[in-house]
């Protein structure tokens, strides 16, 4: 189920409405996907950590919903983060996506950048470039560019 989006600014939104949000998105999602297990609880910890990641990384007027509301897309696009991959990538077991494992910063940049975003071509071969995942890809790209055209220049 989709959510639409919020357009209220973050003073209107309380930390346990943005909370409960992400707890009710991911229990629907997991009841969805059999993979992935479903969060019984939220301790104080975690809640800070949803708010403190969604605070860092929203987008001027956007709200901390509408920042989990984009991981939510992404874990949707993604069959890795359904826990839909095989193992592979120096893992025995298929990956099993817990929701801590979300809540940790590192992991969540690399949602919210489109890393693991589902792109295939028709072999079944991951073809995702560094063009679709965000800031930092771009500014990888640009210094290619740059390095190339320094390159025939210089040749």
């Amino acid at each position: 189920p989709l959510v639409e989006p919020l357009v209220e600014p973050l003073e209107t939104r309380s930390r346990a409405d943005v909370c409960n949000f992400v707890f009710k998105r991911w229990n629907d999602l997991a009841a969805e996907h059999p993979r992935m297990p479903s969060c019984r609880a939220i301790d104080e910890n975690r809640k800070s950590k949803i708010v403190k990641l969604a605070d860092e990384f929203k987008k001027e007027g956007q709200g901390l919903i509408e920042v989990w509301e984009e991981i939510f897309q992404a874990i949707e696009r993604s069959p890795f983060l359904l826990g839909n991959a095989e193992p592979g990538f120096n893992r025995s077991k298929a990956f099993r996506p817990e929701f801590g494992w979300f809540l940790n910063k590192e992991n969540f940049v690399k949602v919210i950048n489109g890393k693991y975003d589902d792109q295939h071509d028709s072999a079944g071969r991951n073809i995702a470039g560094a063009q679709k995942r965000g800031p930092t890809a771009t500014a990888v790209d640009q210094a290619r560019q740059r390095f190339q055209s320094f390159g025939q220049r210089a040749g």
